[in-house]
Order: C-alpha cells, then sequence, then structure tokens
C-alpha cells in the first residue's frame, strides 16, 4: 500500500475512533437524571451553563433549574455583562434562587441595571446576595482625603436597595457605598440575615447596630483601602462571630454575650488598647486573632484580663523581640486553656533591655492543653530561632506539633531560614512533630 494512502487510512480510522468515544460520553451524560445533570451545569460559569441549551432538546431548559446564579464579569465590557445578566434572568422561570452573585466593575452610572436585578432576588426569596463592585483601579482617596484621581463622586456604588428581602440570610458587599440609615434600616427589614460581609465601604463611616438586628451571627468589615470607617458599636446582639480589618477607629462592644470569635487588625495598635475595648467579651471568647505593635517605648508591665474559655489564639507583633517574649508569657499565662496558638512577627527589633528577656525567661507557667503551635514568617535570623526555643521550651504537656513556615523573599534568603528552622529539632521535646513548610 502507498505509504500516504496508509498514513490517510490510519488518519481516518483515529478520527472515527475519537468521534465514537465522543457519542459514547455523551450518550452515558445524556442517560444521567436531571438532577445529576443539573449539579453539573451549577459548577459551570452561568454563561457556559445557559450556553448549553442548544446541545439537544433535552438541555434546552435543564439551565433555568439552577438554584445559584454566579454572573463573574471581571472579565467582560460592562455593556455585555448587563445584556448577559437581564437576558438570563429574563429567561429564568425557577420560583426561588438561593445564590444570586453580581461581580463587576460597576457604578452610578448603571444603577437602573443594578436595581432591577435586586428586586429580581427580592422576587426570587434570594438567602445569599452578593454584590462585588471591585475596580482595580489604583487611584483612590486615603482616610486623610489626599486628593487623588479616584473620589467618592466616581467610586463603584448605587444608592443602597430599600427593598426588603425577607428571606436573605447571607450578604456580602464588596465596594458599594451605603448611605447613612439605609444599612440600619436594611437590616432591621431582613429578619433573618445571620451573615454580613463588608468589603473596602464607602460613606459607612459609623456603624452603629444593636438589638434590632438580634438574628446577626456573623458581622465582617475589612476597611483597609479607603479607611472611611471611624467607628464601630455593636451592643445587645446574639452575634458569634466579629471581623474587623482596617485602621484605628472607636470600636465599642458591649452586651454580647455569645461572642466566641473576634478577629481584630486595628492598623497594629498597642495590646493594652485592644483589651481594653474587648473587655466585656473575653469570658465567652473560643478564638481570637490580634494584630498588635508597639511603637512607643517597651513593655515593662503588661496587663492583660483572664481569657478562661480561649482555645485558637493567633497573634502577628509589631515591635521589639524581648517585648514580644514578655508579651508572650503574659499572654499564654491569661490563656490556661488555650489549644492552638500562632505566631507572625512583623518588623521586628531586636534592641532592647535585656532584664525584659530575663523576665520572659523567668516564666514558669505550664500550658497542659497547647497541643499546636504555629509560626508565621520565620527569617532565619536569631530573634527568630530563640522566639521558636522560648515556645518549645515553656512547659507544655499535651503539645503534640509545631509547624513553621518560612517567609517567602528570595531563594538565597529562604534556603538560610530553612536550614535555621532545621536546627529547631535539637531543641523540640520528645514526641512532639515538627513541621517546616
Amino acid at each position: 500500500m502507498d505509504p500516504i494512502q496508509s498514513s490517510s487510512t490510519t488518519f481516518q480510522l483515529q478520527a472515527r475512533s475519537h468521534q465514537r468515544q465522543r457519542l459514547n460520553s455523551y450518550d452515558y451524560i445524556s442517560q444521567m437524571p436531571d438532577e445529576v445533570l443539573i449539579l453539573i451545569l451549577a459548577r459551570m460559569p452561568i454563561k457556559y451553563a445557559v450556553a448549553t441549551s442548544s446541545l439537544a432538546t433535552r438541555w434546552r431548559y435543564l439551565w433555568r433549574d439552577l438554584r445559584q446564579l454566579n454572573f463573574d464579569g471581571r472579565e467582560t465590557k460592562r455593556k455585555k455583562y448587563i445584556k448577559q445578566v437581564n437576558s438570563v434572568i429574563k429567561s429564568y422561570n425557577h420560583p426561588t434562587v438561593n445564590d444570586f452573585r453580581i461581580s463587576c466593575r460597576l457604578n452610578l452610572k448603571h444603577k437602573h441595571a443594578i436595581n432591577k436585578w435586586i428586586k429580581f432576588a427580592v422576587k426570587k426569596k434570594v438567602e445569599f446576595l452578593e454584590l462585588d463592585l471591585t475596580d482595580p483601579c489604583p487611584y483612590k482617596t486615603s482616610r486623610d482625603g489626599i486628593k487623588s484621581e479616584y473620589t467618592r463622586s466616581n467610586a463603584r456604588c448605587f444608592p443602597m436597595v430599600k427593598k426588603v428581602l425577607p428571606n436573605l440570610k447571607k450578604l456580602i458587599l464588596k465596594d458599594v457605598i451605603v448611605r447613612k440609615g439605609v444599612f440600619e434600616a436594611f437590616l432591621k427589614n431582613s429578619p433573618h440575615l445571620e451573615m454580613i460581609a463588608i468589603e473596602d465601604p464607602v460613606y459607612m463611616d459609623h456603624i452603629h447596630l444593636s438589638g434590632q438586628c438580634c438574628n446577626l451571627k456573623c458581622f465582617q468589615i475589612v476597611d483597609t483601602e479607603y479607611g472611611y470607617v471611624r467607628s464601630v458599636n455593636l451592643s445587645d446582639l446574639d452575634l458569634v462571630s466579629f471581623t474587623f480589618r482596617g485602621y484605628d477607629i472607636d470600636l465599642r462592644l458591649a452586651h454580647l454575650p455569645k461572642l466566641n470569635e473576634l478577629d481584630l487588625d486595628l492598623g497594629g495598635m498597642k495590646i493594652e488598647n485592644v483589651f481594653g475595648r474587648i473587655s466585656s467579651c473575653v469570658l465567652s471568647l473560643q478564638s481570637l486573632s490580634l494584630h498588635v505593635n508597639q511603637p512607643e517605648g517597651y513593655l515593662i508591665h503588661v496587663y492583660l484580663p483572664r481569657l478562661p474559655n480561649l482555645k485558637k489564639l493567633k497573634l502577628a507583633f509589631g515591635g521589639t523581640f524581648n517585648d514580644c517574649l514578655v508579651l508572650l508569657d503574659a499572654v499564654l499565662s491569661a490563656c490556661p486553656n488555650l489549644e492552638t496558638f500562632s505566631i507572625k512577627l512583623i518588623c521586628i527589633l531586636t534592641m532592647a533591655p535585656i532584664i525584659h528577656k530575663r523576665r520572659a525567661e523567668d516564666a514558669t507557667n505550664a500550658h497542659k492543653h497547647l497541643k499546636l503551635v504555629e509560626m508565621a514568617g520565620y527569617k532565619g535570623r536569631k530573634c527568630d530561632f530563640e522566639l521558636a526555643a522560648y515556645i518549645l521550651q515553656t512547659p507544655a504537656v499535651a503539645l503534640k506539633k509545631v509547624v513553621i513556615a518560612i517567609a517567602r523573599w528570595d531563594s538565597k534568603g529562604e534556603e538560610a531560614a530553612r536550614c535555621s528552622a532545621e536546627r529547631i529539632k535539637s531543641i523540640k521535646p520528645q514526641g512532639v512533630e515538627l513541621v517546616i513548610v
């Protein structure tokens, strides 16, 4: 046989084989129950799920049974995105939607479209609503009002919906303007709302919530870009978890008897100031994450309230190394039932009176329940090694595992840090697992 003809015949046979495989795969998928096919569609971007309606008669209306509508338009032009969303909600005929997510760089010019989508969410009894209007533009107005190309007047925003979402349980707002009074009224009229997450809020200078949102369980605020939030006052709530990350603000927490998880980063404020603001919640806390700083002076006397029920502590510390040892002594002494402890050193300095170091090294408090210790940002400096040694040599009856996370910056530095971390094996207690990542 002619070699060219033989090669052509082989190619045709392979093509037919691949076609049969595709047909067999399609037949296999087509034989699946509708419920399984809908689960597959739910894992696709909504535009691809809708496109499957052209595959066959059976697929024509399957996408309309999706209960999660996630419109990701971060890489789509605005006009095209709005057209896509409008087309889908116009054809969607299921009576309810569980999740409804809008993610696109929109602003006041598009408020008509956004309000239309919110009305759709209300009609479909949405339980989880996410509005992400984030703009990657680097020019933004600072907390101090420094002029830039990016100001409040042209920020991504819309006048916060005044409709009531009676079935709403979870709300996420990113770069969304919420004008004064509207947010509180919205919460008051959403009786089943349990979780709120707000990222880079605009116009929300003062957030004051009390018993009117009695069903709220989880509240998160991230204000690291603008720094517009000036005060947060939470009282008489059944709040279980609260997170705030941003600048130093007027923070007041009162009568939150169920609060057991607290995550605070107030621009690296002083440790005594942090505990002064959360003193009313210390008895109920089980998990605490803090970013603290000591830029002025040294920790000669530090008093911390007792946290008898705290089981998990995450601490990011900026200051002097010896102050860090004193702080650790105070913190660990205040948490007798601690099980997991994580620490990260930020901009640590090593210059401090040696008396402080001796004071910390004299600590003999036993930690009977401490099982896991994590140390992040390990750079292999002398102070890093001594901190690990201090933690490991503090009596901990139940300690099972120590995790050292190497700081990532350059290959040579990482190699040196890893070599330093390997030395910790020689000082770790017998039976304790050491993991270096």
